[in-house]
């Protein structure tokens, strides 16, 4: 599956974010072609700094890294120009938000 999501996510990458919902000031949902994304960016006070954009790129990596856990949706991609600003991309899951 995971490999699917990576081949359908390259495929429309060159299209825009649409239908983007703001699920708080450093997470909404999106989507992009036919497929829903969760985008988790920096908060806006932030979105300049080099530091947070390290641990951005950090917490891509090590999420990158699992594969298939029941409790973490697939991360896509990092992009630098998404709706929110820098962000992570992740595979929407559909159910209860956990606050």
């Amino acid at each position: 599956m995971r490999e699917t999501l990576a081949i359908e996510y390259r495929e429309s990458a060159s299209k825009p974010f649409t239908d983007v919902q703001d699920i708080s000031p450093r997470r909404a949902k999106a989507r992009r072609g036919s497929r829903w994304y969760l985008l988790k960016g920096l908060r806006p006070e932030f979105v300049d700094d080099p530091e947070y954009l390290d641990w951005l790129n950090r917490e891509y990596e090590l999420l990158s890294d699992v594969v298939d856990h029941p409790g973490l949706p697939p991360v896509v991609a990092i992009e630098d120009n998404s709706p929110i600003g820098p962000c992570v991309v992740l595979d929407w899951a559909e159910g209860a938000q956990l606050n």
